[in-house]
């Protein structure tokens, strides 16, 4: 039988004659294939490369509209008030306006998952303090991952936490708390803001350590709940310096106990933890801006080299002290380990404590 080449491209007689089209001439094909393989790899790396000018190009023209920084909790916070220095600073070095949304709930989950949520572009930021990137991750089951669908930016500021009552309590040393809590048979009311806050989670530590219970009542916010705590809604409450300096210098609320490893200056008067006799409830905070994890490392880049410029300014250093915060210039290689390190530590603690979160 008579067979011609079946993609009549020659007049050959295949029953005769091998047909020369190389779909056909195997010898041809495997002569020809690493060639086409190098052609593919040429054109791959081509169109990385020409993906990374594009990206580079993005980040030179970047921002071209206004930035969001999302703040996980209500105005007037230390929280907030640290953001809004930072927002007011970097809007003149990136010739855009960089605005502060406050989306507070859920022990701050709601905001940040806001901004893993974001589009990856520079445009949506997270600022936030340790108890969110490194209690909340450790504590309660979130519709996102801190450490892989956000990316670190800058540390900027330490911050302890300080146990207070209200000005009328009668407990004037932990102690004296410790002691008059051990009789509450359902536990001594405190604020937190939410399962899963810092402020929970100091409470829970310091109840372990005394030996008595705790009733967690849950606020919005730091202003929210500092306000029921001089109501005496509650009788006692966990929060950071930041928040809590001004309230206590002014005689409206007392401050039993700092919760870092050593004194701070705006409280110099108050003893640590450790001092008061409960070293187990040391904790040192911290408050850090973020992206979203898809964001280019160009625009991350600059947004890090921008905030730690900011905070090597003598007028940003005087804001943040004012507002009893310690400024830091810390990069995201070292913000992203403590906070990895501190979420494993959280995550034992919490089985320790047995603490009832979602």
């Amino acid at each position: 039988m008579r067979r011609r080449c079946p993609r009549q491209i020659c007049s050959l007689d295949t029953a005769t004659q091998p047909c020369t089209d190389m779909a056909f001439d195997h010898k041809s094909r495997d002569k020809f294939m690493p060639v086409f393989r190098s052609f593919s790899v040429a054109c791959a790396t081509l169109a990385t490369a020409l993906m990374t000018i594009a990206a580079s190009a993005l980040a030179q023209r970047y921002p071209i509209h206004p930035i969001r920084i999302v703040v996980p909790f209500t105005p007037a916070g230390a929280t907030d008030l640290a953001a809004r220095v930072l927002a007011d600073r970097m809007a003149p070095l990136l010739g855009q306006p960089v605005v502060v949304d406050n989306k507070p709930g859920a022990a701050s989950a709601i905001g940040m998952a806001l901004v893993a949520n974001a589009e990856p572009d520079g445009y949506t930021l997270g600022f936030a303090g340790a108890g969110t990137y490194s209690v909340l991750p450790a504590v309660r089951t979130l519709p996102f991952d801190m450490q892989k669908d956000l990316a670190p930016l800058a540390l900027v500021a330490r911050i302890p936490l300080v146990i207070v009552v209200p000005a009328s309590s009668p407990y004037r040393s932990l102690a004296d708390l410790a002691a008059a809590a051990r009789k509450h048979s359902d536990g001594m009311p405190y604020y937190t803001y939410g399962p899963g806050s810092s402020p929970q989670l100091v409470g829970a530590m310091l109840a372990r350590e005394g030996k008595f219970k705790v009733m967690a009542v849950p606020y919005k916010g730091s202003s929210e709940a500092t306000l029921s705590l001089m109501r005496g809604d509650v009788e006692m409450g966990v929060d950071t310096v930041a928040a809590l300096a001004p309230y206590i210098r002014a005689g409206k609320m007392r401050a039993l106990a700092i919760t870092g490893t050593r004194r701070t200056p705006f409280l110099a008067d108050v003893p640590t933890v450790a001092e008061a006799g409960f070293p187990g409830t040391t904790w040192d905070g911290y408050l850090a801006a973020s992206a979203p994890a898809g964001t280019s490392p160009a625009i991350r880049a600059r947004l890090t080299d921008t905030m730690l410029q900011i905070m090597k300014r003598p007028d940003v250093r005087a804001a943040y002290e004012n507002q009893s915060l310690e400024p830091v210039a810390v990069g995201p290689e070292e913000f992203g380990r403590q906070m990895a390190q501190e979420i494993k530590q959280f995550r034992q603690l919490v089985l320790e404590l047995e603490l009832k979160l979602d």
